[in-house]
């Protein structure tokens, strides 16, 4: 792939090209490479040949790959190729994390950042969105000729550091990497903005509205998560089973583990439905269902049940989760974790004022 362009750079028509160009002109033959697309993209500009910038358009769109995704979107925005740059930025979207550790993406010029950065649908978290924001400055400092200071990082970083949502931030690389990037002023950190709302206050300077990637889980992969290493019979209880967590990383939830019911032999439909519900730190109510608890139980064990729409649970905020109506005898689990680690993401678990059963951080229901 030519990456000639990826900066703000034109780039030249190269003796081939040239050539090429001329023989299209008498044969209406053109011939394009990865290797000359860039140079042939220019010269179908500069010279308004439509169909040779259509050729070129749709061989960068057959190619659109993990390796140079990040160079079609820019190529896409310097000829303004707007199918390209729409496919370019979806699968953008769908692989960020891919693409922003890409070498060229904090080499792309302002108006490509800014898209990225204002789309809703990154499929990454907010920190490592921050994480390149920082290294793309301090890239462009370099690329610019000028020292990495505060007056110099504001100026790169004006009109785009709105579409950075800070508060969603994880606190640790928020203290220890941008509050010391001279990116931010104090004010910004600490009286206006980021810190306060790390303790309640509304933010009112950078949006706190999480981004929504458009797959919940492109893998297709689903993990359960057991907090408990062994389990008791027997429990009665209709009242609310409640606990507070919070992640490391944003995730996807489908669903809920239940424990099994300790006799299989109810014939009432009703007696199997209990509620299942989700609160954010804000008291608001995400999920609320009504869930069977013998959908695919069998005899004290338990089974996973899913809601009706898979939930974005967001990186360092605190959420509830909350059972109740269980009519039957059940199962629960003992010896529990109070921090749960699968792969790279770590639940940590609370205990909530809002139970009013025995379930706890060592007890689960």
């Amino acid at each position: 792939m030519d990456l000639m362009n990826i900066g703000n750079n034109e780039p030249d028509i190269d003796e081939d090209s040239f050539e090429n160009l001329l023989r299209y002109a008498y044969t209406d033959v053109v011939q394009i490479s990865t290797q000359n697309v860039t140079s042939m993209l220019y010269a179908a500009e500069k010279y308004m040949l439509t169909t040779v910038k259509t050729k070129c358009s749709e061989l960068l769109r057959s190619t659109a790959t993990s390796a140079n995704a990040v160079v079609n979107l820019s190529t896409a925005n310097q000829f303004h190729l707007e199918d390209l740059l729409k496919e370019s930025l979806q699968y953008f979207e769908d692989n960020t994390g891919t693409c922003l550790l890409s070498s060229y993406a904090v080499e792309l010029n302002n108006d490509c950042v800014q898209l990225i950065l204002m789309s809703e649908y990154l499929s990454c978290s907010e920190t490592e969105v921050c994480s390149f924001f920082l290294k793309w400055i301090e890239t462009q400092c370099h690329i610019h000729d000028k020292e990495a200071n505060a007056k110099n990082m504001r100026g790169i970083a004006e009109g785009l550091m709105r579409f950075i949502i800070f508060p969603l931030v994880e606190k640790k690389y928020f203290s220890n990497k941008v509050s010391h990037s001279m990116l931010l002023t104090k004010d910004e950190i600490i009286s206006l903005s980021v810190y306060r709302y790390h303790h309640g206050e509304k933010c009112v300077l950078f949006s706190d509205k999480p981004r929504h990637p458009r797959i919940p889980n492109k893998n297709g992969q689903t993990h359960n998560l057991y907090r408990h290493t062994a389990c008791r019979y027997t429990f009665l209880n209709t009242s609310l089973n409640a606990l507070k967590f919070h992640l490391n990383r944003s995730i996807w939830l489908k669903g809920c583990i239940i424990f099994g019911p300790t006799n299989t032999n109810c014939s009432y439909e009703e007696q199997n439905m209990f509620t299942f519900e989700l609160n954010d730190d804000l008291e608001n109510v995400i999920c609320w269902e009504v869930l069977n608890i013998r959908s695919g139980t069998s005899f004290h064990t338990t089974v996973a049940l899913t809601i009706d729409k898979p939930i974005l649970l967001n990186a360092e905020k605190q959420y509830t989760i909350i059972v109740h109506d269980i009519k039957l005898q059940t199962y629960y689990g003992i010896n529990c974790k109070s921090v749960c680690i699968q792969d790279s993401v770590t639940i940590t678990f609370e205990n909530s004022p809002k139970s009013i059963t025995f379930t706890n951080v060592n007890k689960d229901r």
